[in-house]
Formats: structure tokens, sequence, C-alpha cells
């Protein structure tokens, strides 16, 4: 069984119809809990007295998370999640990264990863570069499958 943080956007860029980016991490929080892992979002613990970057690195260590799960859809804000992201790479690096993103969110090219048409710059490509996996997702139902996928590949790495 893994611990998994997920993280990812709150919220949209501009109106956008459909539900919100939170919504959905809820929903693969579910997914994968139902699937047998222990799966949480930073906002599943309000409250916090505590500056962010250390509510997220309290919540990393007193979870013994395993896993991140990066849910990355296009046109959401992303600015924590960067920060997040930064984190990770620099005071984590041992925890399995796992990414899925909007198709056209996440470009590959000579340089390596950018996002969307504006490089992000070393750290996300750093980080993305190190992922266990990065994987482009069309639709929420694609999504899903994809999810399900990483639920059932998690139960094999934790026999291992």
């Amino acid at each position: 069984m893994a611990s998994i943080i997920i993280l990812g956007p709150s919220q949209w860029k501009d109106a956008h119809a459909g539900s919100t980016p939170i919504v959905t991490r809820q929903r693969i929080r579910d997914r994968l809990n139902a699937r047998g892992h222990t799966a949480f979002l930073m906002e599943d613990f309000p409250g916090a007295d505590a500056p962010l970057q250390s509510k997220f690195e309290d919540l990393l260590r007193s979870k013994n998370v395993t896993d991140v799960l990066v849910y990355w859809p296009k046109g959401a804000k992303t600015i924590t999640l960067q920060q997040e992201l930064v984190i990770l790479f620099g005071k984590f690096p041992l925890l399995r990264v796992w990414i899925f993103y909007q198709t056209g969110t996440l470009l590959l090219n000579e340089h390596g990863w950018s996002v969307g048409d504006a490089d992000k710059g070393r750290y996300t490509n750093d980080l993305l570069t190190t992922a266990m996996a990065i994987t482009a997702w069309t639709d929420v139902a694609n999504l899903d499958q994809h999810i399900d996928q990483l639920a059932a590949d998690l139960h094999g790495l934790s026999r291992e």
C-alpha cells in the first residue's frame, strides 16, 4: 500500500466550464483510496498556522509519503504547484513522482521539458526528467484509466 500526496492546482486561471481542479484531485484521491492506497491532498488538512512550505514538508514526513501524484490540467493556476515541485526536487529527491498532464500542457523539445508555451526553468525540467512516469491524458475517462493503472502498479511496487 502506498501513501500518496496528490498535488496540483485548485483553481482555473480564467472562467472554465466543468468542475474545478481541486474536485478532480479529490476524485483521484477517492479512486486511489478505494483501490487500497492512502491518498490525500494538502487541503485535507486545513487550519495549520504554519507557512505553506512548512505544512507541505511536515505532511510529507508525518504521513510517510512514498509517492507523489501530480495532476496537471491545461488552463489552471500552477504557481503553488511550481513551488511544491521545487521543494520536492530539493528536499525529497527519493520520493516516487508520477506526473499526469493534460495533453498540450507539458511539452518536450530538444532542450527538455517546458510548461505550455513558457519554460518554467531548470527545477521543473529536472523534476520532470526524474519522475517515475510522465503520462499524458486527453479527457477524464482517459485520466481515470491511467489512475487505475497506477493504483495497480503501486501494489506491485509495494511488494518489492
